[in-house]
């Protein structure tokens, strides 16, 4: 996680919740989420990224880093929590050791 200064993630948070705000109050979100909220990932850290570097293999390769990390972060501290109580109510997968007769 990346586990930043509380004052700069409380000022993050603001401009993160307005455009949240904004998003939702200004677009019809029920078909277009993945494409809204890809274009906005991939726009925000094109923007930052050039914001005073050239494009360069290296500033690309710090873009993948930064989305990789992104995804695990978000399954391991969001998804998997959410599947494990899913698990729970509804059973789980996994309910037998490999190779043991069903």
């Amino acid at each position: 996680m990346p586990y930043i200064d509380e004052d700069l993630r409380k000022r993050l948070d603001n401009y993160i919740r307005d455009l949240v705000v904004k998003i939702h109050t200004d677009i019809n979100l029920k078909q277009k989420l993945e494409g809204v909220a890809n274009y906005c990932i991939s726009r925000f850290l094109y923007e930052l990224i050039l914001y005073d570097q050239p494009l360069s293999y290296a500033n690309i390769n710090k873009v993948m880093g930064i989305l990789s990390c992104v995804e695990h972060e978000f399954y391991r501290r969001v998804a998997a929590e959410y599947e494990d109580k899913k698990a729970l109510i509804n059973g789980d997968v996994f309910i037998r050791k490999f190779g043991e007769d069903i």
